[in-house]
């Protein structure tokens, strides 16, 4: 089912998989690029790239995938795995039961939530925001002017970064902090029942 509101340019794409008629059916979509995306999906592998605007994605049971974003990103997902790459906005990811992947990304703030999942940073630049439970944090070769870093259960990373300012809370877990790319700054670590 799809509907295109042609004064406020919104086009509106409903599929009813109740009867499981579209297994194995891939659904691509060529759009503008700067295009505003709010996609809903259980079940079914997310991918979408080369975007400018506001994108909301709320999964179940599938992986996201997204390339070269340039806008805010909010992520809610159950079940599956997320992966950006290479995307310029702010970040609001909200995770359960799966692994966060993020790589050669910037924005003004990254606010990750998780359950259940480790979380990979990779050449990231901007203020970082996390809290895991259950899962790693492991941080590489990013800058910004401050993070805040708290889990359970879980070890924290931090490896070749570069940062003014910064907090880590460590429950259960080993910290590991590379201070060989930090000329200064003011950094607390707290850390129970671990290393």
């Amino acid at each position: 089912n799809y509907f295109y509101d042609e004064e406020n340019n919104s086009f509106t794409l409903d599929i009813d998989d109740n009867d499981s008629i579209f297994n194995g059916i891939s659904l691509n979509l060529k759009i503008p690029q700067k295009t505003e995306m709010k996609i809903i999906s259980e079940n079914s592998p997310i991918q979408i790239k080369f975007l400018e605007g506001f994108q909301q994605i709320q999964s179940e049971n599938g992986p996201i995938n997204a390339k070269e974003i340039n806008g805010q990103i909010i992520i809610s997902t159950e079940n599956g795995p997320i992966n950006l790459r290479k995307c310029d906005g702010n970040f609001d990811i909200k995770s359960e039961n799966s692994p966060i992947n993020i790589e050669e990304s910037k924005g003004e703030i990254f606010k990750i939530e998780t359950e259940n999942g480790p979380i990979k940073l990779s050449k990231l630049s901007g203020n970082l925001f996390i809290k895991s439970e259950n899962g790693s944090i492991n941080i590489e070769e990013s800058n910004g002017e401050k993070f805040n870093f708290k889990t359970e259960n879980g070890g924290i990373k931090s490896k070749a970064n570069s940062f003014l300012s910064g907090n880590i809370k460590c429950e259960n877990g080993k910290i590991l902090f590379d201070t060989s790319k930090t000329k200064e700054g003011d950094f607390l670590l707290e850390s129970s029942n671990g290393k």
